[in-house]
């Protein structure tokens, strides 16, 4: 099992579009083979930060994940909105 753990941090004017996209693109990655959940939250403090927890079975399934449609469009809409670029940590679960 492989977990990741993403900072988002997105212009100003990308946050809200981001935010309101996200619904969607989360049933479609919830969906996808090999995830097993898939959570995003918005910083309360940083409104323009987002944190996503994704726990996937394999590093092929999270490959998997990069490669798909959705995250492709997701890319090409917001790549060129990152405040910072963002820093993803894989970790291994305990317990």
């Amino acid at each position: 099992m492989l977990n990741l753990i993403t900072r988002i941090e997105l212009t100003a004017a990308a946050a809200d579009r981001f935010a309101a996209a996200l619904p969607g693109l989360l049933a479609a990655f919830r969906a996808e083979p090999g995830c097993r959940s898939y959570t995003a939250s918005r910083s309360v403090e940083e409104p323009r930060v987002f944190w996503m927890v994704e726990e996937f079975d394999s590093w092929e399934a999270l490959d998997a994940h990069e490669a798909t449609p959705h995250v492709k469009q997701l890319r090409e809409e917001f790549g060129g909105s990152f405040a910072v670029p963002p820093v993803m940590i894989a970790v291994d679960p305990i317990g």
